[in-house]
């Protein structure tokens, strides 16, 4: 998917792989009240829960390389106006930046998950599969703007709605409201709004997620 400004837009628009572009060059969620996210600037782990465990050292050089990008790619739109669809923005940009809420979120979800020998672990596996769920976002609706007000909350939401998708075991939202730093009445209405505006496609393939993977690797050399 490639990434541009439109004439008189302040906003990152997408059309097809969002991250590709960055490295080169019934409950309502727009009538839910939307704090800002709660975590501190220089955060990684801490919060109102146990410290997450850190991601392993090769899975933290990946996790940094999507952060980073990530990032780059809302702080182009520091300035963007609301959108028709502005579920996902927050009323202000998180201290937190991109790369830190992402270890917080893998951090969490292997904490959550307990140790496993061997193998992608829980946290890397559910930001690949949210990676997949922006694209199939941008590409769904190529006028998506992404930005540093809604970007934290995008990936907290693919993240948990991927979570969900590939583990058996429970996984509650009163749980991760905490780790992401919002409300749980608007958490729930997230995870609906962005259901619904994937229209429930949340499968990934084992070719998607490898390719994915892979992409994520080759940028970040490991």
């Amino acid at each position: 998917m490639s990434v541009e400004t439109s004439p008189g837009s302040t906003g990152t628009m997408c059309s097809g792989s969002t991250f590709y572009s960055s490295t080169s060059s019934s409950t309502s969620s727009s009538r839910c009240r939307r704090n800002s996210i709660n975590i501190d600037a220089h955060s990684d782990h801490e919060g109102p829960l146990k410290a997450g465990k850190r991601p392993r050292p090769l899975e933290r050089v990946v996790i940094s390389t999507l952060g980073k990008a990530l990032g780059a790619m809302a702080n182009r739109a520091k300035d963007r106006s609301k959108t028709a669809d502005d579920a996902f923005d927050g009323p202000s940009v998180p201290e937190i930046s991109m790369e830190n809420y992402l270890y917080r979120l893998a951090g969490y979800l292997n904490q959550w998950q307990g140790e496993k020998a061997g193998g992608t672990s829980l946290g890397l596996r559910a930001l690949i599969m949210g990676l997949v769920y922006v694209d199939r976002l941008c590409a769904r609706d190529p006028g998506m703007m992404l930005s540093p007000v809604n970007i934290h909350r995008i990936c907290m939401t693919t993240t948990l709605v991927a979570v969900k998708s590939i583990e058996d075991a429970p996984f509650l939202n009163s749980f991760w409201c905490q780790v992401g730093g919002v409300s749980l009445h608007e958490l729930n209405a997230l995870e609906l709004h962005l259901l619904k505006r994937l229209d429930w496609d949340v499968n990934v393939s084992r070719e998607e997620f490898d390719r994915t993977f892979a992409m994520l690797r080759s940028v970040a050399a490991v």
